[in-house]
């Protein structure tokens, strides 16, 4: 599988309606790390690792277990 680039990222992250923040508390990163990964600046994870990171994440938000992220981050905003 291919590397995860930081449009491809910045896309799911935005479908699910994520900060760059809230991502990066999710992952357990600083969120300079999203902005670096999806500026390009930084290579993504490897392809499949991202794939699983990211589905992983995508079942814990339709279990709710992130459901604080989501309702702050409408009342964020990003630089």
């Amino acid at each position: 599988m291919n590397d995860v680039n930081g449009s491809e990222l910045r896309a799911w992250r935005e479908k699910r309606g994520l900060s760059q923040s809230s991502l990066a508390r999710m992952l357990g990163v600083d969120h300079n790390n999203v902005w670096r990964w999806e500026s390009g600046r930084h290579k993504v994870l490897p392809g499949r690792l991202m794939d699983l990171v990211l589905a992983g994440l995508d079942e814990e938000i339709k279990a709710g277990l992130h459901g604080e992220e989501l309702s702050r981050n409408t009342k964020t905003t990003e630089p």
